[in-house]
């Protein structure tokens, strides 16, 4: 498992994620007798809710026999009956068994660490935040690596499934969402269209290239016009040009990518300089699908130069000219055609010739009759074959100028709320002055760091700034140069103030219950120390809008809050407090639902009752408005004697006759309201009738 991550972070390390609207991404591949769907998050966090909570596929028919049909949300169907998971830890490891892979995805997943070392690795320390959200973006990228390159692990990973309930001649619509999800989470649910007969189409790689040095191949091929297609390639090596198989175990990722990753390339290793080798490509789609081979390519190591030139004089002479001298370890060498002199006023050039004709093979020097005031040499070596040059390192000659430009004065400059700086100074007057370069640092007690990526001749210079940091302030330098590259002491410090453009800490609920007729909640403030005040809103469960409930300043104090204004019983609320700063930036904690249930409703209202002896009845009417009533009950006693249920009524009741009496007798009656859910009223007080 360990070379499989130490493969997989070589590949990973250099790749680009682009930017993109949080959500799932789903791909789709026809097979004729089924539809493969292929998703994938595109944020850890998003990743992370899929592994808990899984996903839900659905699946919408909308044409038929190229008719579209009329649909709608109820002719949606769920197509599986359990959210799509990852694989459990016990069955990933039996799985590792016969997949090195699926041990690494166990790791990503279940891993109590997961821990990425490599070349150039600089991870943060433990403890760290850095170190933890590297920690997650590693599991995540591991885990959706894998599965691109392995169908089995996109599977064990819970980002994969096929439908095989399709027909032919029907045209889908696929929807993948998260079987459950945080409140108040907003993401692109994954969406594809496609009828069974849509394969994905494998297009061969076109415009392979090589290229052969001293045992060494060198493959590129175009990438860009297959994002979407291939996920990764297989490199296939021939030595007869018949019979190829793949250079590595593991696919090649496009992390070698030249031209804003326009290309991909890869080195191989090859045994001698005298064999014949043929090198084909693959792609290789997110469905475990190699696609078609390109045209084979071939090629022979090249023996190396056996030639060393190296500058040993570089000469002065009255401050106008420069000798440059130089020697080889091989004089003889009847393969050198001759010598050519190169300059440059940078050692990272451009270098341009200096001698106009190539200076024979038995040249040793050569006198430069118009140098610059800073003047780099390279010497190359030319051979016969007009291929093959050996070139030296490069030579400073400079002449004398250790007379430095001022410093830049007259700084001033300006920060945006976009983070936005514009830097300003006075133009130098210095005859020989060549331009500038711009120096930045949070604080004065720190070095400053060159932000200019070019030296420039212009007095101003633009800069972008993070603001959602906690420095407040940001200091700039600049620094005058000559034309031989004289640095000047740095200006005066510029101070410039950052726009407040952080949000307070959010405040943290710590209780919420019910209380008798309220709701109390509790809170922890924010410990920023520029909050100016607070607002706490309370919405009921399928309110429209929340409610302000209450605001105060910070310096109320308030840490608690009994809340009794307008609830209704049987609802169910939640409460969220913002927190403002003083440039008016916020944030917000939230508190989840709080059902606030009594058990018990007002008793009936407005009973009366009334003896008709002569129809030898008692009548009982009432007028009660609370909603949800399922049945009255009605409580009847002889005076001195227990109450029992006497009968039950429909909830739209309003009144009731009682007939089975006895004359002479008094009658206690009691009503009561029985609510949905098991709610009750309280009962009423004794009605008492003297029949």
């Amino acid at each position: 498992m360990k070379k499989i991550i130490s493969a997989l972070f070589i590949l990973c390390c250099s790749t680009a994620v682009a930017q993109q609207k949080e959500g799932l991404r789903l791909i789709a591949n026809g097979k004729k007798d089924s539809i493969q769907l292929r998703w994938a998050p595109s944020t850890p966090y998003l990743w992370q809710i899929g592994n808990k909570a899984g996903y839900v596929v659905e699946r919408l028919t909308y044409m038929r026999d190229g008719k579209v049909l009329q649909v709608t949300k109820q002719d949606v169907t769920r197509l599986n009956t359990e959210p799509v998971k990852p694989y459990t830890q016990e069955r990933l490891l039996q799985m590792a068994k016969i997949n090195d892979r699926a041990a690494v995805v166990a790791e990503a997943i279940y891993g109590k660490k997961f821990e990425v070392t490599g070349p150039g690795s600089n991870a943060p320390k433990k403890g760290d935040i850095l170190a933890r959200a590297s920690e997650v973006e590693n599991r995540f990228g591991f885990a959706l690596l894998l599965g691109d390159v392995s169908p089995e692990i996109a599977k064990a990973t819970g980002l994969f499934f096929t439908d095989r309930q399709v027909k032919k001649g029907e045209r889908y619509i696929y929807r993948v969402r998260f079987a459950s999800e945080p409140k108040n989470l907003k993401y692109e649910s994954g969406t594809v269209v496609l009828e069974s007969t849509d394969e994905m189409k494998l297009h061969k790689i076109n415009d392979v290239k090589a290229e052969f040095s001293n045992l060494l191949a060198t493959l590129q091929w175009p990438v860009l016009f297959s994002t979407g297609t291939y996920t990764a390639y297989s490199v296939e090596r021939s030595s007869d040009g018949k019979n190829f198989a793949r250079v590595t175990e593991l696919p090649i990722i496009s992390t070698s990518a030249k031209r804003d990753g326009e290309y991909a390339s890869f080195m191989d290793s090859l045994k001698d300089n005298t064999s014949l080798y043929y090198y084909r490509i693959r792609g290789i789609s997110p469905f475990g699908e190699t696609g078609p081979p390109s045209d084979v390519i071939k090629g022979k190591g090249k023996e190396p130069i056996q030639y060393a030139i190296s500058i040993d004089t570089i000469e002065v002479i009255e401050n106008k000219r420069i000798r440059i001298g130089w020697k080889t370890d091989n004089q003889s060498n009847s393969t050198v055609k001759g010598f050519q002199v190169y300059r440059a006023a940078t050692d990272d050039g451009p270098y341009f010739t200096v001698n106009k004709k190539i200076l024979p093979g038995t040249a040793a020097e050569f006198v430069d009759e118009t140098p610059g005031n800073s003047n780099y040499y390279r010497v190359k070596a030319v051979f016969e074959d007009s291929a093959s040059s050996v070139m030296t390192f490069s030579h400073l000659a400079i002449l004398e100028d250790l007379n430095p430009p001022s410093p830049p004065i007259g700084l001033k400059g300006t920060i945006d709320s976009n983070g936005i700086v514009t830097v300003s100074w006075d133009q130098n007057k210095e005859k020989d002055f060549y331009g500038y370069r711009v120096f930045r640092a949070n604080s004065l007690r720190e070095e400053f760091v060159e932000v200019s990526r070019n030296i420039g001749k212009q007095t101003n210079f633009k800069d972008t700034l993070q603001l959602n940091t906690l420095t407040k302030n940001v200091y700039y330098r600049v620094v005058a140069l000559d034309k031989t590259y004289n640095n000047s002491d740095y200006s005066q410090a510029l101070l410039l103030k950052k726009p407040d453009t952080v949000s307070p800490a959010p405040p943290l609920f710590t209780y919420g219950k019910r209380e008798g007729d309220k709701i109390r909640i509790k809170w922890t403030p924010s410990p920023s120390d520029d909050v100016a005040r607070y607002t706490l809103y309370r919405q009921e469960t399928d309110a429209a809008a929340p409610d302000s409930i209450a605001a105060w300043s910070v310096a109320d104090g308030r840490k608690e809050m009994e809340d009794g204004q307008s609830l209704r019983l049987g609802k169910s609320y939640t409460y969220t407090l913002y927190v403002y700063d003083s440039a008016g930036n916020k944030s917000r904690g939230s508190f989840g639902e709080i059902f606030y249930e009594t058990g018990y409703r007002d008793e009936v209202a407005g009973v009366k009752a009334k003896a008709d002896r002569e129809n030898h009845k008692i009548t009982l009417s009432w007028d009660y408005q609370t909603p949800g009533v399922e049945k009255y009950v009605i409580y009847r006693a002889k005076e001195g004697q227990p109450l029992i249920i006497y009968t039950t009524l429909a909830p739209e009741s309003k009144t009731f006759t009682d007939t089975e009496l006895l004359v002479n007798n008094n009658y206690v009656y009691k009503i009561q309201a029985l609510f949905t859910g098991g709610m009750r009223s309280k009962l009423t007080g004794e009605i008492k009738v003297k029949y």
